[in-house]
């Protein structure tokens, strides 16, 4: 085969996703005796937890050598932050903290925001994490985010994170600008569907629409200070390095735009500088 014909050829993925039941099954292999709430279990838990971080940034790093997509290497990575989060707490519920006969009260919906709401994460990237509660907090929904926290920062990951009812979501959406677009921007992972769904539909109806003109102002006022006072080598910089997070802004302004206010937004504008 011809030497250019051979590198026209599409070359297969090198990256190998890991799910949640798989790891899960792994886990329960591991345990052998071992009570699932021992400080063994725990060590065999974040031990494979590890091998699996670590194995899945190794193999997105090989098919981004290999292909040169970035953007499929960002996206890779965020999938297997996914299935590592979903496993870890598919453990907390099922084996940690098991409940018989879970009251309302005790659900929880976790959803990525910011960044990792987007669908992208870089190698050491923050992890931003909303956990959903119906109400209250709870002593079992206490113990499981904590457990879950805990595990990820034991993998060393830095993590931001806030707990809130979808009615605490809904307040502080409406009265904060950087709530009001962590939740634009969050995306469903694992527990509770149904408080997500719910998160999302009275977000829709009772925020966007009201907020859209102000919220495009908010962002754009935003990209103003950022870039007011800066030298023109720091802002070309700044521009360079911060393009992703810029894009986002964008996306965030025109999906506020058609949601919440009259006729299509003008992007191309809040594109450009």
């Amino acid at each position: 085969m011809p030497v250019a014909e051979a590198e026209l050829r599409p070359r297969k993925p090198l990256f190998h996703l890991t799910s949640a039941e798989d790891i899960l099954d792994e886990i329960e292999a591991g345990l052998e005796q071992d009570s699932p709430k021992s400080a063994n279990a725990r060590s065999t838990v974040l031990a494979i937890m590890r091998k699996t971080l670590e194995s899945a940034r190794k193999s997105a790093e090989a098919d981004l050598m290999a292909t040169g997509h970035g953007t499929r290497c960002a996206t890779n990575i965020c999938n297997a932050e996914d299935e590592i989060i979903r496993a870890i707490h598919l453990f907390a519920t099922r084996y940690v903290y098991p409940v018989d006969n879970p009251s309302g009260a005790e659900a929880i919906a976790l959803s990525a925001v910011g960044g990792y709401g987007r669908g992208t994460l870089a190698p050491g990237s923050d992890i931003d994490l909303l956990f959903i509660l119906p109400y209250k907090q709870t002593p079992w929904g206490e113990q499981v985010t904590e457990y879950i926290l805990y595990m990820l920062w034991d993998l060393g990951q830095k993590v931001g994170h806030a707990v809130r009812s979808v009615d605490d979501c809904i307040r502080m959406a409406r009265a904060d600008m950087t709530v009001r677009t962590a939740t634009l921007e969050a995306r469903f992972l694992t527990g509770e569907k149904s408080l997500f769904d719910s998160l999302v539909k009275r977000f829709e109806a009772e925020i966007i629409p009201k907020t859209g003109p102000e919220f495009i102002a908010a962002k754009m006022a935003e990209r103003e200070e950022r870039h007011r006072d800066q030298p023109m080598a720091a802002r070309r910089h700044a521009d360079t390095t911060a393009r992703v997070g810029h894009w986002a802004q964008v996306r965030s302004r025109c999906r506020s735009a058609w949601r919440g206010a009259r006729g299509p937004p003008s992007c191309s504008r809040a594109t450009t500088g």
